[in-house]
């Protein structure tokens, strides 16, 4: 296919008003239209060709670095359309996690792994979870051992979307001595480095084993403070754009629904002039709205990293119960077809399934929700909080 380029800027000079963003989104959905859809079990090899060929892949990287520095509002509108057609969190993870950690936690080897990134030539993918169930662990298992020539690592990272294309990981571990945690490039092909498949309904996924792992000294790229600030900042966005991906595929899924519902005749009459269907739609799109307006605001630069969780844990939460419900619709409506493997609605649910475990599940955020709106030390309006949250009740 021959390369469709973003009319970007390279500059966010007049990327703040809703018109301008809704002009870059029909570009985006237009340039999206053109992707070639491959084999959804895939690796995205092939994708990312063509991503690079649009020059989204550098899309979040800084100026200095050669990318086009949009920010995140920006690559929601990638991720949007891209959701639906089932490549977002391949796009997301080099494209945005990896260069937004590369970016927080700045070294030489960082920069120059920045730099490859940039030309197109790395898929780098975050491997930092270490269970399903929380995005970040407390309490760091992957263990890295000082040693006269570099480090070792040794240990396991849970559910890295894509891994099996990486040319790298970006590792979080526990430095042995210290107990600090630690950010460290690991080139995939390095000795000891193995990939286990897990059975996931939408994404390809697999946890990254680590065995005596020789990496260079300088494939530390941070450790302490600037790391725990980097992952606080890198899991609020991830949680954002995972929300923008979901109302990005529930909106798709509407729209199915109602295109199925104006054509299917039951007792003489479209199913669409149905009281219940009418009420069951709108449900539905009322779940979407509400989980759109928190995840647009969510992706809000905010410089309070409280305001910043609370705002992309409640998006998550929205977006995350909001995609169950719009799709048990959405399949109640279709009735039989809608679970047929060669209609679209089986495999948006499917990836709407797997996107919302992903970066903590919605329960691991209603607690982090609760620990903000209960713990004194942050500095927030409990008033305003606590008539927003979706919690049923605010704090108490």
């Amino acid at each position: 296919m021959s390369a469709v380029k973003m009319p970007w800027a390279s500059s966010q000079d007049g990327w703040s008003d809703d018109e301008t963003w809704a002009e870059f989104g029909d570009v985006v959905r237009a340039a999206s239209g053109t992707l070639t859809h491959f084999e959804e079990t895939g690796f995205g090899t092939d994708f990312w060709k063509e991503v690079v060929g649009l020059g989204w892949h550098s899309a979040f990287v800084a100026e200095e670095f050669g990318g086009l520095g949009l920010d995140p509002r920006a690559m929601a509108e990638i991720v949007a359309p891209l959701a639906v057609s089932g490549w977002s969190h391949a796009f997301l993870g080099t494209a945005v996690d990896a260069v937004a950690l590369l970016q927080s936690v700045r070294s030489r080897r960082g920069d120059l792994l920045l730099a490859e990134v940039t030309a197109g030539s790395l898929r780098l993918q975050p491997a930092l979870a270490e269970s399903a169930e929380a995005p970040h662990p407390a309490e760091v298992r992957t263990r890295a051992e000082r040693r006269p020539s570099g480090w070792v690592i040794n240990g396991r990272k849970a559910l890295v979307p894509y891994a099996e294309a990486a040319g790298g990981f970006v590792v979080l571990a526990a430095e042995a001595e210290s107990g600090d945690r630690a950010l460290f490039y690991v080139p995939a092909d390095s000795a000891g480095v193995t990939r286990a498949s897990q059975d996931s309904l939408g994404l390809p996924l697999a946890d990254v084993v680590l065995e005596d792992v020789a990496v260079a000294d300088d494939a530390r790229l941070a450790s302490g403070e600037a790391v725990e600030r980097a992952l606080e900042s890198l899991l609020d966005l991830e949680v954002a754009l995972d929300a923008v991906a979901l109302v990005g595929i529930g909106f798709q899924a509407l729209g199915l629904t109602l295109q199925y519902t104006s054509e299917r005749i039951v007792f003489d009459k479209p199913l669409d002039t149905l009281q219940a269907v009418q009420q069951h739609c709108a449900t539905a799109f009322l779940r979407l709205e509400q989980a759109r307006v928190l995840a647009r605001d969510a992706l809000v630069p905010r410089t309070d990293p409280v305001e910043r969780a609370w705002a992309s844990s409640i998006a998550k939460v929205k977006a995350g119960e909001g995609i169950i419900e719009v799709m048990r619709i959405a399949h109640r409506v279709h009735g039989g077809i809608g679970f047929y493997d060669d209609y679209p609605l089986a495999a948006q649910t499917r990836r709407a399934v797997t996107i919302q475990g992903l970066h903590g599940s919605v329960a691991w955020h209603r607690r982090r929700l609760q620990d903000l709106l209960l713990d004194s030390t942050y500095p927030l309006d409990r008033t305003v909080l606590s008539s927003a949250s979706p919690l049923g009740g605010g704090a108490r």
